[in-house]
C-alpha cells in the first residue's frame, strides 16, 4: 500500500511538472513577445518552436531558434522583455581558461554540444554535457573558466 501512495504522488508531482511547461504555437506567444522576437531574427535564422512554461512564480516564453552558428534558446518575460539566452558556441571561439576546463571535464570522454548562457544581457556561464562510460553528466564553467553549478 505504501508503494502505491509514493508511486501516485511521484507521477502527480511529475505530471505537475511536465504541466507546467509545454509547446505551443509561435503566434500564440504575447504580442509584445512576438515583436521582440522579431528584432532578434538574424538571416538564415529558423523558429524550431516555441514553449510556454509557468513553473514560477511567472509565465515565461522561450523560442528556440537554429542559426547559422546553432542552436540559440532565447526566454522572453511576459511583457517582450529577454530574461535568458542559450547560444551554441563553437568550442574554437572559447576563452583559453573556460577551453581548459572543459578539456579536464571530458579528459577520458566525449564532450557534447557548448551553449553560453546569458541573463539580462550578461555573460553567466559557459555549459555542456561529458559523456563517460555511457553515463552524461553536465558540467558548466564561469567566464573565467571557474567550476560551478550546472543551471
Amino acid at each position: 500500500m505504501m508503494n502505491r501512495t509514493l508511486l501516485t504522488a511521484a507521477l502527480a508531482i511529475s505530471s505537475c511538472a511536465y504541466a507546467a511547461e509545454h509547446s505551443v504555437p509561435c503566434n500564440t506567444l504575447p504580442e509584445a513577445v512576438q515583436q521582440h522576437s522579431k528584432s532578434l531574427l538574424e538571416p538564415g535564422t529558423t523558429v524550431k518552436g516555441c514553449v510556454k512554461d509557468g513553473s514560477g512564480t511567472k509565465t515565461t516564453y522561450e523560442m528556440e531558434l537554429v542559426t547559422p552558428k546553432g542552436s540559440k534558446d532565447v526566454t522572453f518575460g511576459p511583457a517582450g522583455d529577454v530574461l535568458e539566452v542559450e547560444q551554441e558556441v563553437d568550442p574554437s571561439t572559447l576563452p583559453p581558461p573556460v577551453a581548459a576546463a572543459f578539456t579536464k571535464a571530458a579528459t577520458g570522454g566525449t564532450l557534447g554540444k557548448v551553449e553560453s548562457l546569458s541573463r539580462q544581457g550578461k555573460l553567466i556561464s559557459y555549459e555542456s554535457t561529458v559523456e563517460k562510460g555511457g553515463k552524461h553528466r553536465e558540467v558548466a564553467f564561469t567566464p573565467d573558466g571557474a567550476r560551478m553549478k550546472a543551471d
